[in-house]
């Protein structure tokens, strides 16, 4: 009896301690001390056997250790986030593993975030507090997707864009749709016989979302950025979907970004016959990097300095095909890609772009840049997990773990307050 007064007092002591830590360790540990004491002990022996009233403490406990570890690691890894305006500046491009968390949506400027979503496509478009998202990634990546734009502080889209309907552009629209405010969905005006374009559909229904299907030529504007449609020209591709990408080049001051989605050779051809002009500075690269597009013609037309490419590391589909990856080097444009730096930024002043990348997806990028801050002095990049994109997803599913149990003992202590 005496050893187990002292063993519940020392883990009411835990729990005083542990409650500086982590309140659901705190109350965990507070079960444990009153299982443990000889009044409850002593209650439940009639009723329950003797194993499980020394096996309840020891669960709490056990639980309440975990709390603490699973605390510590989330502190650790804010805390793990560098000032990048302590570094050296070391380029002109100038490139950075992370930076500080801001509320872009109460900032002025413009930048675009071309996420680190494995094998598919999703980019982040934001200028003086207006945000734009273009493709949302694959259809487990919408918990991903809601961080990301919440770490960005994004809470509400003036556009979403849907390039076109295969799953690794749109699998996570649907959540994206049900956890935002959208003013206008662009999406091209054409159908696709999945589950994953239904689940879209239903959420645009739900959401009372009505489509806007885009005609070449059509302007729209982001802030003090606006966008021009230059794609699709055509629905008479017949059953290639990528054909019917949107595509268009949003411009800001004298600098511009081309997005074309999946479109590959005879819709740019398409593009280069439609009289608009199709230079931009930084060029979205289409379908991942496929040779099945950036034909030598279309990137003589676009005439881009930097090059993006949104793939998976080791992606069956080989992307970036090599024959690709020539055509950009042979032009001497920067290539970034997100299998190898994660998360890429592209941030501007109307003049110059600066850009800086999360450096999370690979160990063949050993780059040590620094942002530069005049080059961003308006606004600050928001900083990204340094995880892969799969530790990631599982760190967000401990975390929901981690809240379903917090819940739970918020309720109990509640029942026992009450």
């Amino acid at each position: 009896m005496k050893y187990r007064n002292n063993f519940s007092l020392l883990l009411f002591i835990c729990t005083i301690l542990c409650a500086f830590v982590s309140f659901p360790a705190a109350c965990l540990c507070l079960f444990s001390s009153i299982f443990c004491s000889p009044f409850f002990q002593k209650l439940f022996k009639r009723t329950l056997k003797k194993w499980v009233t020394h096996a309840l403490p020891a669960v709490f406990f056990i639980l309440a250790a975990f709390c603490i570890i699973f605390q510590e690691q989330q502190t650790k890894e804010s805390q793990d986030v560098p000032d990048i305006f302590t570094e050296n500046i070391q380029s002109e491009t100038v490139i950075s593993e992370s930076a500080e968390n801001v509320e872009t949506q109460s900032k002025q400027g413009f930048y675009i975030a071309y996420f680190d979503v494995g094998q598919g496509d999703s980019a982040l478009i934001v200028c003086d507090g207006h945000a734009m998202l273009v493709d949302a990634g694959l259809n487990d990546q919408g918990s991903l997707l809601k961080n990301y734009l919440k770490q960005c502080g994004i809470k509400q889209l003036d556009y979403l864009v849907l390039t076109h309907f295969d799953a690794d552009h749109i699998g996570a629209a649907d959540v994206i749709i049900d956890n935002y405010s959208i003013d206008t969905l662009i999406m091209p005006d054409a159908e696709k016989d999945t589950e994953t374009y239904r689940d879209v559909i239903a959420a645009m229904k739900y959401a009372a979302l009505q489509p806007t299907y885009p005609a070449v030529g059509d302007k729209y504007t982001l802030g003090s950025a606006s966008f021009r449609i230059v794609a699709p020209n055509s629905y008479d591709y017949g059953d290639n979907a990528n054909n019917y990408s949107v595509g268009f080049i949003i411009t800001y001051g004298n600098t511009r970004f081309f997005f074309a989605g999946d479109a590959e050779k005879e819709a740019e051809d398409d593009m280069m016959a439609n009289g608009l002009p199709l230079n931009a500075d930084v060029y979205k690269v289409s379908h991942h990097g496929s040779s099945t597009c950036s034909g030598s013609s279309f990137l003589d037309a676009i005439n881009p300095s930097y090059a993006v490419i949104s793939c998976g590391k080791n992606n069956s589909y080989g992307h970036p095909h090599e024959e690709v990856i020539k055509e950009l080097e042979s032009r001497d444009i920067t290539i970034f890609r997100t299998d190898k730096q994660g998360t890429v930024y592209a941030s501007s002043d109307g003049e110059n772009i600066t850009f800086s990348t999360d450096s999370i997806a690979g160990a063949d990028y050993t780059g040590t840049y620094s942002l530069n801050p005049e080059a961003i002095k308006n606004y600050t990049f928001p900083s990204l997990p340094t995880k892969k994109v799969k530790d990631y997803m599982e760190t967000m599913a401990s975390e929901d773990t981690y809240n379903k149990i917090s819940d739970i003992i918020s309720g109990c202590m509640n029942s026992l307050l009450e």
